[in-house]
């Protein structure tokens, strides 16, 4: 699940395995393009991916587990500009 916020500034992706009892595999070739952002945050609960997030990410949730992603703009980002 994509959510954009109203006024654009943000994204989140919202992934989550229903199954209580069997992990399961989320797979995008193109992470940053999804999100439109180089700059991708984990704000998950539990088990938060730290540092650069790759473009082509392969993630095996466990049972029951909720991944979220959260991303801003790159613009005004560039070259050591906020």
């Amino acid at each position: 699940l994509l959510m954009i916020s109203r006024d654009q500034n943000g994204k989140a992706l919202v992934f989550l395995n229903k199954d209580r009892q069997h992990y399961k595999r989320f797979y995008h070739p193109h992470l940053h393009t999804l999100m439109q952002s180089e700059q991708i945050e984990d704000i998950s609960l539990e088990d938060v991916m730290e540092g650069d997030k790759p473009d082509e990410i392969e993630y095996w949730l466990k049972p029951g587990q909720i991944k979220i992603f959260y991303s801003t703009p790159n613009e005004g980002k560039r070259g050591g500009q906020k």
